[in-house]
This record gives structure tokens, C-alpha cells and sequence, in this order.
């Protein structure tokens, strides 16, 4: 079915990205007004200096940045709704950020998935799912959310100028669906509850099959052993996608080289985003699960060469991400972890000490073969 509204999101994986401020900055900027006249370009930090650079880069949710030559595509269609802002040279060519500044109050709460603060206010954290009411989206090509600035949706037009002068860098999402999932172009789908096997909200358990899916779990569910197979080169992909993404969530100017300083710098993290208003805006939580998660356990894996994989539990019909130990000792489930430690604060914040524990194998005894899940 054709979508009238998309979610502005970015192909990132091998370009030259942006690392955003996850301090106040995005509190109090492209929110919605606007800034032309007090414009100053912020200090950013460059990921991937030597990779490709395209027509859209990857920066914050809220404010897209692109090119000199998309600015000429776009800037007739969108400047009633927005301005365009000289953010600064990247690889000695003139970029652009995107001050979204039509908002509209179309928010379908009952049937939309929303993330209120954990103060108890009324503050909206991040959208997973957006549903509008219906014909209440006014006929602009880009606006923002009244209540929640942290995403940029589109309408047709503005893909129809996207398409027409072949820029690259952009996909267009449908907001009904959790971000990095069922994207335009059919790159991935479903990708936070289907090939990452993050449970969706409020569910325990088995994540959802991927609609259309070729990998059979026929009579799994009746298996008293856990079935491994190797994760599949768009998976393996996926995987250092977001262990990158998990890399730009540490603090900017922190340099963590080491294996150990990675995982204590997370650990700083979780205990920052935990805290009552400690998630700024434009910071999904299922993003900072899948980034933080992805990559301490490349840490892990980096450490104690354990692999990934996609691992079937006894009983259960669909896969989970999985790191294993190299004789199958013992496994460990990085996306169930991170996931509640960030849904659920009250937990221990057991980063570290997952870490150590691993390394040291303070388990209880198992034999190769058993899965024997820790963490």
C-alpha cells in the first residue's frame, strides 16, 4: 500500500556520518522555530573521514543535513516549511542542516507507540510507531511532530524531488513501523523485530517473524537443544552498522581505545540514560538498545573471540542475535540485556561486571555444546 507519510531516515552504513551532541544541544535546537537569525554553526566530530560522502548525511534524527547540491533541489519545494543553514565544509564541499520549522499536531495516541519521560511528565522521549489522524496531515512536503521534534516526516513530494534528481543518502521509512525498519527501497526490513530478534515493547520472548522470510523454523519448537547457524552477510552487516552507530552514543572528546575503556564508557552511558531526563531528544531508546548492545559485544567478541549468531532456543520457533563462547560452553543475549537495562532502571547497571565475568568465566560449570546462557 502507498504510504502518504514517511519518516526521513539516512543509508548510512558506508559513508562518512556525523556524531551528534548527546548533551543539550538538541534541546533547545531544530525544534521546530526558527534560527536563521541567531544562526551559529555548532562543533562537530567527523566518523569515518575517508569514506564516501552523498547527497544526505547522517547526523541527528531532527536535523538532516545535506548537500549543496540537494539544497538546489529542495530549497524551492520546502522553503515555506523550512530553513535551509550553512552547517560547514565537509571534504572541502558546503553542507547543509535542515531547520524543520512547520509543526503539526496529528499524533494518533491510541494507536501509536510512544516513550514518555520516566519522570512522569507528559514529555515525549521517542515515537517507535506514529500513526496520524486521519486527514489531519496538511499538504506540505516536510514537517515535525507539535509534541516531538526529534523526527522529520515527508510527504510525496518531497520523495518525487528526492527521486527525480537522484540523491543519495535518503530512505524513507514508514512511521508505523519501529525505526531501521521496512525502508523504501527495500534495503532492510524489519530489522528491530525481525533479523535482530529485539522483542518488540511489552512482549517477552520470541520476536516476530520477518514477513516473507525463506529461513524455516519447522519443528523447532519441539527441540530439546539449542540450533545455532552463522549470521547471514545483511545480518553480519547490520550488526557492525549498529555497533558504529553504538560508538557515536559515547561521550565526544572521550578517547576509548581499549577494549575495557569501550565497555566502561558504555557503562557511563547506560547510567546517563537512565536517569530521568538523561534521553535527549532525537534519541530513539530502541536505537540506543541496539547500538550500545552491538557494540559491547564486539567488545567481546574482540576480547575473547566469541561469534555471533543466530542462535534457536529450545521451545522457541525464531532465532535470537547470540554471541557464543568457541567450544558453545556458554552464550549470552547483548540485545535482551541492553534492553532491560534501559527499559527497566531499576535494574543493576551490569556492564562491566557482564564483561569481567565473561572474560574470567565466573559461571557455573557447563560442557561445550550446552549454550549455557550467562548475562
Amino acid at each position: 500500500m502507498k504510504l502518504d507519510v514517511y519518516r526521513l531516515a539516512y543509508d548510512c552504513n558506508k559513508d562518512l556520518t556525523l556524531i551528534p551532541d548527546l548533551g543539550e544541544y538538541f534541546w533547545d535546537h531544530f525544534i521546530g522555530s526558527s534560527m536563521k537569525e541567531t544562526w551559529q554553526p555548532p562543533q562537530m566530530v567527523i566518523e569515518g573521514k575517508r569514506r564516501r560522502i552523498r547527497d544526505f548525511v547522517s547526523w541527528s534524527a531532527q536535523a538532516p543535513v545535506i548537500s549543496e547540491k540537494t539544497k538546489r533541489a529542495l530549497e524551492p519545494l520546502i522553503r515555506n516549511d523550512a530553513e535551509i543553514l550553512p552547517l560547514g565544509l565537509l571534504k572541502g564541499m558546503p553542507y547543509y542542516s535542515i531547520n524543520v520549522t512547520t509543526l503539526v499536531n496529528c499524533l494518533d495516541y491510541e494507536r501509536s507507540d510512544v516513550v514518555f519521560s520516566a519522570d512522569g511528565s507528559e514529555r515525549i522521549m521517542s515515537i517507535n510507531r506514529a500513526f496520524f489522524r486521519d486527514n489531519c496531515i496538511p499538504p506540505v512536503p516536510i514537517f515535525k511532530l507539535s509534541n516531538y521534534p526529534g523526527d522529520v516526516y515527508v510527504t510525496h513530494p518531497f520523495v518525487d524531488a528526492v527521486l527525480a534528481n537522484n540523491l543519495k543518502g535518503a530512505e524513507f521509512a514508514d512511521p508505523r513501523v519501529s525505526p531501521f525498519a521496512a525502508i523504501l527501497h527495500g534495503h532492510t526490513e524489519n530489522v528491530v523485530e525481525g533479523v535482530l530478534g529485539l522483542p518488540p515493547r511489552g512482549q517477552n520472548g520470541t520476536p516476530k517473524r520477518k514477513k516473507g522470510s525463506s529461513r524455516s523454523t519447522r519443528g523447532v519448537q519441539n527441540r530439546q537443544e539449542p540450533v545455532e547457524r552463522p549470521l547471514e552477510p545483511d545480518e553480519q552487516s547490520e550488526v557492525t552498522h549498529f555497533a558504529t552507530e553504538g560508538r557515536k552514543m559515547l561521550p565526544v572528546g572521550q578517547e576509548a581505545t581499549s577494549t575495557e575503556e569501550v565497555v566502561r564508557a558504555i557503562m557511563e552511558r547506560v547510567d546517563t540514560f537512565r536517569a530521568p531526563g538523561g534521553l535527549p531528544p532525537g534519541i530513539d531508546l530502541q536505537q540506543l538498545i541496539l547500538g550500545l548492545a552491538c557494540l559491547w559485544a564486539e567488545q567481546v567478541r574482540l576480547s575473547l573471540g566469541w561469534a555471533w549468531v543466530a542462535l534457536t532456543l529450545p521451545g522457541e520457533a525464531e532465532p535470537r542475535y547470540a554471541l557464543v563462547s568457541q567450544d558453545r560452553t556458554y552464550a549470552t543475549l547483548p540485545l535482551y540485556t541492553f534492553q532491560r537495562l534501559l527499559e527497566e532502571p531499576d535494574q543493576d547497571n551490569t556492564v562491566l561486571l557482564l564483561f569481567h565475568m565473561l572474560k574470567e568465566q565466573r559461571f557455573s560449570p557447563s560442557e561445550p555444546g550446552q549454550y549455557k546462557l550467562v548475562g
